[in-house]
């Protein structure tokens, strides 16, 4: 039976026609090695479009979304940086042969990107539009680039342990040297600036391969712990990413024989408090725009089976809870959606324009990409969504009020419904004829019948807060797998 509120946003949906939107789109992007296309993917775990660059002729490294919306796409061991638009088309490709093959990309308060090179040793600041502005030298072997919250931009560098770091001046490009402690067996290269919340400064994490260390230093450079996490093994600790709570997650690729393991780190004391064993291939760790960390599993290097996305269950229950396949060979997406840049480089920006700081977002559990996800009324899932699970619909708010959620089989950009406030997201031609009622802040428990027949299906979903003005959440769904 239907309820009023399906009654009242079903027919004034049906009565509006359907505009574009420019929004920026909270997604994550992927690039496939041996797959040579991109992947865009939700927070929910469905895959939202598929770009083939192989007539590009490159196989792709990393692909890193610019504040703009604007694809870096930095291809494999190839001179060559290819930008597209924000839905990877109209592609730009710029020839860097001067310097060799760019290897990781980070973007600063102001938009510039920030750019390893590892061959030649040095560090490229590039304009929005690819354009060139200097580059800075570094003592060898520049992989990994990370910028902490007061603006100092960090590289971890890979070579014979023990291995460093070099921090360098955004103003004046100074360079700085710090080494890892003697005795230390990981080879560097991978760095990341956590953030200390809304006051304090970051501390700056490091690891690489060959060893199962994770060393950790102040803003200054000195030496704050060394973790081991896992066994010594070839592969050593080669991602690490940050979580909405503060938390580090770390990656050991190869901790034994076809089978790795993911390690959520507390941030104050080091003491590891998850740790997911998973095979063949875990390749990378990273987040999505709610702060909900996510590793990458390779399946195989060059297929036929592609490689997958999978959000950790951090209740312990499960080895992840939604997965999306990105490609063959998809391998080491660094910041797939700006989750970093929002957290740590710039926490006092508001990247969607909803009139709430991006590290407020964060704290609250909501998206700074997304205008509609707001501390006032956000939704989102959880729980893992294969055929047979329970996942939960977190409603998330600072008023207790009542949300109705409104399901559907495929989405739209967004069209206005006076008088309501936000945007309906949802197809008003294939919005289910029920809704379900919960109170914000709380949960909505869904379980998934145990039947093949769903597997592949999305159902979408959005709320509808009863504020003083009611008002449209953001969307989300199940990815049925």
């Amino acid at each position: 039976m239907r309820n009023k509120s399906t009654v009242l946003l079903s027919s004034l949906a049906l009565l509006m026609t359907v505009p574009a939107s420019a929004q920026f789109e909270d997604c994550m992007w992927f690039a496939a090695r041996q797959g040579r296309s991109l992947t865009k993917v939700s927070a929910h775990g469905e895959v939202l479009k598929v770009v083939d660059l192989s007539f590009n002729g490159f196989d792709l490294s990393r692909v890193c979304r610019g504040p703009n919306g604007t694809l870096w796409v930095i291809n494999f061991i190839t001179p060559t940086l290819t930008l597209t638009d924000r839905d990877g088309g109209n592609i730009q490709n710029i020839n860097l042969s001067a310097f060799g093959s760019p290897t990781d990309i980070v973007f600063d308060k102001g938009g510039i990107a920030w750019m390893t090179f590892n061959g030649a040793g040095i560090v490229g600041r590039f304009a929005p539009n690819g354009v060139l502005l200097n580059t800075i030298p570094t003592p060898g072997a520049p992989l990994g680039i990370t910028i902490d919250n007061q603006g100092s931009v960090w590289v971890g560098h890979r070579v014979t342990a023990p291995s460093r770091i070099t921090k360098i001046d955004p103003t004046t490009f100074a360079t700085t040297i710090y080494n890892f402690p003697a005795g230390t067996r990981t080879l560097g290269g991978n760095v990341l600036a956590d953030s200390p919340g809304i006051t304090g400064n970051s501390r700056i994490w490091s690891c690489g391969d060959s060893g199962n260390e994770i060393v950790t230093f102040d803003n200054q450079g000195t030496v704050l712990n060394t973790l081991a996490v896992g066994t010594v093994a070839t592969a050593g600790v080669n991602a690490l990413t940050l979580d909405g709570k503060g938390n580090i997650w770390a990656l050991h690729f190869r901790t034994g024989t076809n089978k790795g393991e993911v390690y959520g780190i507390d941030r104050n004391n080091y003491t590891i408090l998850q740790t997911i064993s998973d095979g063949p291939e875990p390749i990378n760790v990273f987040t999505d725009s709610f702060g909900r960390p996510w590793f990458a599993n390779r399946i195989s290097f060059s297929g036929p089976q592609p490689s997958e996305a999978r959000r950790i269950d951090r209740t312990g229950t499960n080895l992840f809870e939604v997965n999306a396949q990105i490609g063959i060979g998809a391998y080491n997406p660094s910041d797939p959606n700006g989750f970093h840049r929002a957290f740590v480089i710039d926490p006092l920006g508001d990247f969607d324009g909803d009139g709430t700081a991006n590290i407020i977002e964060i704290q609250s559990g909501t998206s700074p990409y997304d205008p509609q996800s707001t501390p006032l009324a956000s939704i989102l899932t959880r729980g893992y969504s294969g055929i047979g699970g329970t996942v939960q619909i977190e409603l998330k708010g600072s008023l207790t009020v009542t949300c109705a959620i409104a399901f559907a089989d495929t989405g739209i950009p967004g069209l206005s419904v006076p008088p309501f406030a936000g945007k309906l997201r949802l197809d008003p031609v294939t919005l289910y004829p029920l809704t379900i009622t919960g109170v914000i802040p709380g949960t909505l428990p869904i379980t998934i019948p145990n039947s093949t027949n769903l597997q592949g299906r999305v159902l979408r979903m959005q709320g509808l807060a009863l504020l003083g003005q009611p008002t449209f959440t953001n969307d989300t769904g199940l990815a049925i797998f």
